[in-house]
This record gives C-alpha cells, structure tokens and sequence, in this order.
C-alpha cells in the first residue's frame, strides 16, 4: 500500500534546522497556551489544519503532508522562540511511502516506511 497525495505524487516530509535550540519560557507561551501544542517527552506536537508538524527542542521541524503556506506560518510563529537562529533555514524535502510488506529503506529522496 502506498501513500499518495491527492495529486498521485508521494506523500512529503519537510525537515528544517531552525537553531540550536528553543526558549523554554516562550515555547510553553507561544507553542502550548496560545498554539494548543501537545508536549511529547523532548517535542511538540503543533496543530496544523492538515498533516502533522512537529518542533523538537533541539531547533528541529518536521512537517508530514503540511502545506507550504501552513509551514511558512508555522516558521513565522516559531521563529521569535528559537535560540541562536541559522541564517536562511536549512531545511531538506522527501517523499515517502509506507508499505507494510518492505523494510524501512532511505533510497534518493524516497522514505519507505512499513507502516502508517
């Protein structure tokens, strides 16, 4: 089984260095109280209308099937909380898959995942 988007392409993951890490006063502000983020062990769940985004401490978003204009105005919400920014976000972009009858498998920009 493959996860398509609606256009017949993969589905993309977007992964984005923002800094070395997040203010911790100002994430629970802007993510949790007035974000409605879920924090999870080192990372947050953002709420996004489609897909799923999520900002580890460490200065890291990953973004699932989320939208350009989503992910651009979720950089924007989260740029004033990232500690030490890095010039022009470095950020990668892939397509994946899941299959629950292959292995884990990282070929060019293609992730194959076993399962959802």
């Amino acid at each position: 089984m493959k996860v398509q988007s609606v256009n017949g392409s993969y589905a993309r993951v977007n992964i984005a260095i923002l800094g070395w890490s997040l203010d911790e006063a100002l994430t629970n502000e802007v993510l949790i109280v007035a974000g409605g983020a879920e924090k999870h062990s080192d990372a947050f769940l953002l709420k996004v209308k489609e897909g799923e985004a999520w900002l580890f401490e460490y200065g890291v978003l990953v973004c699932w099937n989320v939208g350009e204009s989503d992910r651009q105005k979720l950089l924007f919400k989260i740029n004033p909380i990232v500690i030490d920014p890095i010039d022009g976000t470095v950020s990668e972009q892939f397509s994946f898959e899941t299959d629950p009858e292959k292995e884990f498998r990282v070929h060019n920009d293609l992730l194959t995942l076993p399962s959802d």
